[in-house]
């Protein structure tokens, strides 16, 4: 069953990585190399004390018991399994909740290990509060100083506006209006944007 917990887990790995988030998938590799060793081993100390106390037993009670731990085993596959996927939904609404709450925090973080583009399309729907696949720069702009709790740095509106067009020269000429970033763009434009944000924080 062992064999199976670490094919799952390879499977469930690969498939949150392509369509859902590598942030989460490298979490959920790293809790599976700790937490399956420890429950394999756990499991088997429990089958040798329990094979240990009846050696020498009843051998209608050692075939009870061997009913037992058979569904003690896939109980214990079920426990694994649904602790790999709270653990994944765990850290996808910590991803979430650092979006809403921090994300320039999160590329910081991310410098070494970049957002995927799963992972900027979810960052972008937290903009794109109207639906409509487009997100304005200037709304961006006062929503991710909302979102850091710094007041203050509405001061800068104007100045962090324009540093942010400065680092997507096609849009410079959409001064006179709220500059569209549709999703390719961000895609593309995301790890610039905040860096802006970077260093004016």
């Amino acid at each position: 069953l062992m064999v199976v917990v670490s094919l799952l887990e390879t499977v469930c790995t690969w498939y949150i990585t392509e369509y859902v988030s590598t942030q989460v998938a490298l979490a959920l590799d790293c809790f599976a190399r700790v937490f399956v060793p420890v429950n394999y081993l756990v499991y088997n100390a429990i089958l040798f004390a329990i094979g240990n106390s009846y050696v020498s037993g009843d051998e209608g009670a050692y075939e009870e018991t061997l009913s037992l731990l058979e569904i003690f085993a896939w109980g214990n596959l079920c426990l694994v399994v649904l602790v790999g996927i709270l653990w994944c939904l765990f850290k996808y609404w910590w991803l979430y909740r650092t979006m809403m709450m921090d994300p320039v925090k999160l590329h910081v973080q991310c410098v070494h290990s970049p957002l995927d583009k799963n992972e900027k399309s979810l960052l972008f729907r937290t903009f794109d509060t109207n639906r409509d696949g487009m997100v304005g720069v200037r709304h961006m702009v006062e929503v991710i100083i909302n979102r850091l709790g710094r007041p203050e740095l509405m001061k800068k509106y104007e100045e962090i506006v324009a540093a942010v067009l400065e680092k997507i020269p096609e849009k410079q000429q959409e001064l006179d209006h709220d500059t569209l970033l549709d999703l390719e763009d961000f895609l593309v434009d995301q790890p610039k944007i905040f860096m802006v944000f970077a260093h004016f924080c």
